[in-house]
């Protein structure tokens, strides 16, 4: 009689070992596969418009944070504004000249696959959010280098650290 109670406890022991092991394989394959990280803030090191033309920015920045990003780019060195007497402005075309050659925007995004869907919510320029504010681009991550393609062109990223 010991001798079957023992023989029952290893079989049940077994199987109980072997659901668990079972149950581990099938959540190993249900799970998703680690997506690369864009966490951290990247320096954009070049731009392909859909012309193929290419331009660097003068300073840029993209953080993309917990579901969140945010880019700021100028186009070229913007000089400070000279000194005006207090009570003067300065004249709406210095103000459109320098303003002109900034890019902003900041939203949501998503990683799907191998793209980045990102949805703008607030942006310098009024139809980029309003009228076309999600665009997907996809990317690779090699170590420290991003790069996305999208309908708008390409991109070269570099992390800075």
């Amino acid at each position: 009689m010991q001798k079957s109670l023992f023989y029952l406890l290893v079989a049940g022991l077994l199987f109980s070992c072997q659901a668990q092991q079972e149950n581990n394989m099938e959540e190993s394959i249900l799970e998703e596969p680690e997506m690369p990280s864009i966490f951290g803030a990247w320096e954009i090191t070049s731009i392909t418009n859909t012309e193929g033309e290419e331009s660097t920015p003068y300073r840029s920045v993209i953080i993309y944070s917990e579901g969140f990003y945010s880019v700021e780019i100028a186009w070229e060195n913007i000089e400070s504004w000279p000194e005006i007497p207090e009570g003067e402005e300065w004249s709406e075309e210095e103000i459109l000249s320098s303003y002109g050659r900034l890019t902003s925007n900041s939203g949501k995004y998503t990683i799907e696959g191998d793209s980045i869907i990102h949805e703008a919510i607030i942006a310098k320029h009024p139809n980029f959010m309003n009228d076309w504010p999600r665009w997907a681009t996809s990317f690779t991550l090699d170590g420290d280098q991003l790069s996305t393609i999208g309908n708008r062109g390409s991109s070269s990223y570099r992390r800075i650290k």
